[in-house]
């Protein structure tokens, strides 16, 4: 088996305080402790899709935003990518499909935001 790339981990700027604790494991981003996590395979699609990862007035991480919402991180996750059809000698296409690869975590992008507007909220540093 293969071994899975870790994903690039960006802080955000322009913000203070500690960051939210997640840990990769294989293809899934888990949040907090384990409260939210991301399944970056499944998630994956045509075009990059971005997950937000947001914590409410009372500490409760969620996804999406929204009102009395704030960010603590964000999820790039790269359009899916395919192999070329093979060509045979003469360089035509010899039929087949592409066919999905599998998401390169190396390509997903973690933006973290700090966590200034809950001096109470203790989940930990990123990464």
């Amino acid at each position: 088996m293969a071994k899975t790339a870790k994903v690039q981990v960006v802080d955000k700027e322009n913000t203070t305080g500690k960051r939210i604790m997640f840990r990769q494991s294989g293809t899934k981003l888990y949040f907090g402790d384990d409260d939210i996590v991301v399944k970056c395979d499944t998630r994956q699609r045509e075009h990059q899709v971005q997950v937000d990862v947001t914590v409410d007035r009372d500490g409760n991480l969620q996804t999406g935003a929204g009102p009395d919402r704030y960010y603590v991180a964000e999820v790039l996750i790269p359009p899916t990518e395919y192999t070329e059809p093979k060509e045979d000698a003469e360089g035509t296409e010899s039929g087949g499909e592409r066919e999905a690869l599998p998401v390169d975590m190396g390509k997903v992008l973690v933006t973290l935001w700090g966590l200034y507007y809950f001096p109470d909220c203790d989940r930990g540093q990123g990464g």
